[in-house]
């Protein structure tokens, strides 16, 4: 008889903790057993989302919606011991 296929590893919420911080927003999230170069961050409008790509060993899956604007360009994140952080700096507002 036919073994069925494995199944593909559930996808992982990720804990996040989000800290608005002047004109940046820091998103702190727990990804152990990943590397920055693993995951995929991207943020389009108030929705910054998380996820692993195929080659990443565990499967990380969030999307946040966030309370303000942000720049798009200008997502930096490290991610040290399974701990990633991002900060995006808000639009300075037109004086």
């Amino acid at each position: 008889s036919e073994r069925p296929a494995p199944e593909p590893p559930e996808a992982v919420e990720p804990p996040i903790d989000v800290f608005y911080e002047g004109h940046q927003v820091a998103i702190v999230a727990d990804v152990p057993g990943v590397s920055l170069e693993e995951l995929d961050l991207k943020v389009e409008g108030r929705v910054f989302s998380l996820s692993t790509k195929k080659t990443a060993r565990r499967i990380y899956h969030k999307e946040l919606v966030l309370d303000t604007d942000v720049e798009p360009g200008s997502l930096q994140a490290t991610c040290n011991n399974g701990v990633l952080e991002v900060r995006l700096q808000t639009p300075k507002e037109p004086n």
